[in-house]
């Protein structure tokens, strides 16, 4: 699998796993049209935050990483994760938290957070 920013000319398959009906009610944005997604697209992309997993040249998964900042400076915030849906329940998840894990301590962060929902609605 390939992990790396995201850049303008993956819009189309972010869009896509932004929007995907099963995914969009725990991601940061409501659903929306294409035009309507691309100035948001286009703030993500400059923030350097925005990552893509490519895997046998496919985007399936998205996420973001946040450094948090001053007494929180060794801390990366996980948000917007979220993987095609056709490949859920496949190992996918586990093997890109491995990496995102290995990729922050790169960094210098010893912690990651992120918000979880616990009450899952059934697909």
């Amino acid at each position: 699998m390939i992990y790396r920013l995201a850049s303008s000319r993956d819009f189309d398959s972010i869009y896509d796993l932004y929007m995907e009906e099963s995914a969009n009610p725990y991601l940061t944005y409501d659903p929306m049209s294409k035009e309507e997604f691309a100035s948001i697209y286009n703030r993500l992309l400059k923030t350097e935050t925005l990552f893509i997993v490519e895997n046998e040249g496919a985007i399936i998964a998205t996420y973001r990483l946040i450094p948090k900042t001053d007494r929180q400076a060794h801390t990366v915030y996980l948000g917007s994760f979220t993987i095609s849906k056709n490949l859920q329940g496949k190992g996918f998840g586990k093997k890109i938290l491995e990496h995102i894990k290995t990729y922050a301590a790169e960094q210098h962060k010893i912690r990651i957070e992120l918000t979880v929902d616990i009450n899952m609605r059934e697909p």
